[in-house]
């Protein structure tokens, strides 16, 4: 059969004006996920203010806050707890986790999770707390979404992860101000004096955990303090004495945002990505690394291996033009990882106002939830691809 022409379709714009371009096609940014947690069963118990909160989580039904709750829970096997979700966060007790429990919406000094599976907590607040970590893991393997941990005191991390078993996901969760202050020291003779006392933000001991839209700032050492394996991904990092630090196969830093890294601690310190020990099979890819605060000599990819080199591609680096130190290092020298990794010795003016951003997500209401960390991630990342194309 002889071969049709395809027919063009008619024009259809008005005499004397130009034809109409196509539209645009514009790729959504990277959105947040949604609420987690699952709709309560019906027969799910509402507990009153002054009501024996004891007595509901004892029936393993679901249970609804309306008041604080002073005691400890434990939760059962499937069980859900929430805070009343028309009110604030109420304030409870220490938390200890079931396999497929949810606590969702409350302030507790401290949330924990032992040898339990498919766990979620979400839109709960840890704060200041020096007898136990906001967020506490071991051989464990489970979510947490949207929380807030701040001001963990000297000594303390915002999270500790323990256990080879354990696999912990975070996602969209602010860690602030952890594990930096004054502690008192007591010598042999009891003269008692202060001191300065640097912590990580968090502590992954064994384990693995994943940081995917976090924020992750102000702390009192590392960002996160590795033992395990530790993937960032799409996070923005911010004026942590380290940024990041890789030292297992399987680590990964993929997309994220590295600011102000600083050396508030020792003179050492103050670099964005650090890579040793176990570097093959890590992936350092499409970071911006930008603005650090180190008055030493700090690069912004720094490597130091005799393995297999991590995959290191697609990252952009601007180090403050005071600085004489090599945006990439291999084992203390400079090192070209390949054309894709782009470096500047000019700040990167990105608009963000970073601090205000903390400041609210450490005031974010309970059930509230704006988006602004991935927002602000994606505006930094666009300012950067821009002075550095």
């Amino acid at each position: 059969a002889p071969e049709v022409p395809p027919v063009e379709p008619p024009d259809v714009t008005p005499p004397g004006e130009p034809p109409a371009e196509p539209p645009v096609v514009v790729e959504p940014p990277q959105v947040d996920g949604g609420w987690l947690a699952r709709e309560l069963k019906p027969d799910a118990i509402t507990v009153p203010a002054g009501g024996d909160v004891a007595a509901a989580i004892a029936t393993g039904k679901d249970v609804v806050l309306k008041g604080d709750h002073a005691g400890n829970i434990a939760l059962k096997p499937g069980q859900q707890v929430r805070s009343d979700p028309d009110g604030p966060r109420r304030k409870v007790g220490h938390v200890t986790m079931a396999n497929d429990s949810q606590v969702v919406g409350v302030e507790s000094p401290g949330i924990a999770a032992s040898n339990v599976t498919g766990f979620l907590i979400e839109d709960c607040k840890g704060i200041r707390n020096f007898k136990t970590y906001p967020l506490s893991f071991s051989n464990a393997k489970g979510t947490v979404s949207r929380g807030i941990a701040i001001d963990a005191p000297p000594g303390m991390h915002g999270m500790h992860v323990a256990g080879e078993e354990s696999d912990i996901l975070v996602i969209e969760t602010l860690f602030d101000n952890n594990g930096r202050g004054v502690k008192t020291i007591t010598d042999a003779n009891g003269v008692q004096s202060e001191q300065w006392d640097f912590h990580p933000n968090a502590y992954v001991h064994l384990g693995r955990a994943t940081f995917r839209r976090c924020l992750i700032s102000n702390g009192g050492h590392q960002a996160v303090r590795p033992g395990g394996v530790l993937v960032f991904e799409h996070s923005l990092l911010y004026a942590n004495p380290i940024q990041i630090t890789l030292n297992n196969s399987g680590s990964k830093a993929i997309g994220n945002v590295l600011l102000n890294a600083n050396d508030r601690r020792t003179s050492e310190l103050g670099w964005p990505i650090g890579s040793d020990w176990r570097t093959d099979g890590q992936v350092i890819s499409d970071n911006v690394i930008a603005n650090p605060e180190s008055k030493t000599q700090i690069p912004g990819i720094r490597v130091d291996t005799t393995r297999a080199l991590p995959i290191i591609e697609g990252n952009r680096v601007f180090v403050h033009r005071n600085q004489a130190g090599h945006p990439y290092t291999l084992n203390g020298a400079a090192h070209d990882f390949g054309a894709t990794n782009k470096a500047t010795r000019d700040r990167l003016n990105h608009g963000v106002d970073v601090a205000a951003l903390i400041k609210r997500e450490r005031e974010r209401p309970h059930g509230a939830w704006h988006g602004g960390i991935n927002a602000a991630r994606i505006e930094i990342e666009a300012a950067a691809i821009e002075a550095l194309p």
